[in-house]
């Protein structure tokens, strides 16, 4: 007479205690699977981040011609007109940017132009240049001169120039400085808005960081 093989009560729990510990180590591989994942991806974020972070850029009059503030009387007839020196400074480069910009992007150029209360004096072509955030590492990711721009009025400027002399040496005589608003796009950076200060006598630090705006443009 045959009868029924029946596991022993030992039998069946060691085989619900392997099936509960294979199933606590797939959950566990699940798991830290899972934050490995998550802090590679925090980490390849703030990479990507750091790497797109626009730097601190500044503007600074070096020189100016046919525009002496410090002039006693202005400009007599046939006076060159204005023109101005301007150097670029960063600072904050993270140590993962890497930019190239300025110069020519397609079709367009990067231009700037500088006014002095909603007068346009002059116009500038920025040249290409680039920015290392790996290279500025030794300095604290700042650096000085890294682009020079040389912006000269239109040729269809047209300017009072002893007004406008009048009113720069006002400015200079009451406040000790004139201040320029300095404007236009930047190939791969975008457009710059810039207080820039003119100093009386050796040139003092930088006062004002240039705002940089992303504008949306149609595809060519």
């Amino acid at each position: 007479m045959g009868t029924d093989k029946v596991d022993p009560p030992r039998r069946r729990f060691r085989d619900k205690m392997r099936e509960i510990r294979l199933n606590a180590c797939d959950i566990a591989t699940i798991f830290y699977t899972g934050i490995l994942t998550g802090v590679i991806f925090v980490i390849v974020l703030r990479a990507y981040v750091t790497s797109r972070t626009t730097p601190n850029l500044y503007l600074r009059i070096v020189g100016v011609e046919g525009l002496d503030p410090g002039a006693s009387s202005p400009p007599g007839h046939g006076a060159p007109p204005p023109a101005f020196h301007l150097a670029v400074d960063v600072s904050g480069v993270r140590e993962g940017y890497t930019a190239c910009v300025g110069g020519m992007h397609g079709w367009r150029s990067s231009l700037l132009r500088v006014s002095y209360h909603g007068m346009v004096l002059a116009w500038g072509i920025v040249p290409s240049f680039c920015i290392d955030g790996q290279r500025l590492r030794p300095g604290g990711g700042a650096a000085s001169n890294v682009a020079a721009v040389y912006a000269v009025a239109a040729e269809s400027a047209v300017l009072r120039e002893e007004e406008l002399h009048g009113m720069v040496r006002t400015e200079q005589h009451v406040t000790g400085k004139v201040d320029f608003d300095v404007e236009g796009h930047v190939a791969g950076l975008g457009y710059l808005k810039c207080k820039t200060p003119f100093f009386e006598g050796e040139h003092k630090s930088v006062v004002y960081s240039c705002g940089v705006y992303q504008l949306l443009e149609k595809c060519t």
